[in-house]
């Protein structure tokens, strides 16, 4: 499933079908940033400041653009390009990529990429537009959260499930799904829970999460506990600061 945005245009999963667009923009940012965190050490990081100031995603992320090359620290007045970096001659790439978005001209693709990191962040988005896959934002937002809780413990992200664990022992695990679940959640989520059911591990306390909407509150016992390790259905708030 896609998420992302070319020029005015804006895509967004099923799931966010229920929130209205700024609610929508804010969960982007939200994945985005987990998304690049987890796999680029936060190097195209984009501040939520931006959606008081903009309405759409191609504004916001050309104002971080901005931002990366201005001499000042950012402020409300408008952009004034007599004041922005523009030395870029060691990497010719980078150069085109800069000097092309100051002017507001279209990018043209080069075999050779940039090396300064705001050319790679223009770029990332100017060329063709920005698209992720929605599910791999989702796991990887769960997995920044769940780090960022128990940041005195060993976690791992491996084929959809984030697993935690204390000296090498696994503890518990949770399998994240970008999916838009109701009251029917069973029927909803029968091909998600068939898949937890083939990695799940009896010993460990296993939790199937999705985002959360008007439909779905509450978690929802599914194993029947026994004495055994738990396994639930929980629902996720995208917008929440820690799981």
């Amino acid at each position: 499933m896609s998420l992302g945005f070319f020029g005015a245009s804006e895509f967004y999963p099923l799931a966010f079908d229920t929130l209205v667009q700024s609610a929508k923009r804010r969960a982007f940012l939200r994945l985005y940033n987990a998304y690049f965190d987890s796999n680029l050490n936060g190097n195209f990081f984009v501040s939520e400041k931006y959606l008081e100031i903009y309405s759409n995603l191609n504004d916001i992320f050309c104002a971080s653009a901005f931002d990366l090359l201005a001499t000042r620290r950012f402020s409300l007045a408008p952009r004034n390009p007599a004041k922005l970096k523009e030395k870029t001659a060691f990497c010719a790439t980078s150069n085109a990529i800069i000097q092309a978005f100051l002017r507001g001209e279209p990018l043209k693709f080069s075999f050779y990429p940039p090396q300064m990191r705001a050319a790679k962040f223009i770029a990332s988005f100017a060329l063709g537009g920005l698209w992720l896959d929605a599910q791999d934002c989702f796991a990887n937002l769960v997995f920044s959260r769940i780090r960022a809780r128990h940041a005195d413990k060993q976690i791992s992200l491996k084929n959809g499930c984030v697993v935690v664990s204390v000296n090498g022992e696994a503890k518990f695990a949770v399998m994240p799904f970008l999916k838009r679940v109701g009251e029917d959640w069973a029927n909803d989520l029968s091909g998600e829970i068939t898949r937890a059911l083939s990695v799940r591990n009896e010993r460990l306390d296993f939790y199937v999460v999705v985002p959360r909407n008007a439909n779905f509150r509450r978690f929802v016992e599914l194993g029947e506990n026994r004495g055994e390790a738990k396994f639930r259905l929980v629902p996720y708030s995208i917008c929440n600061k820690i799981f």
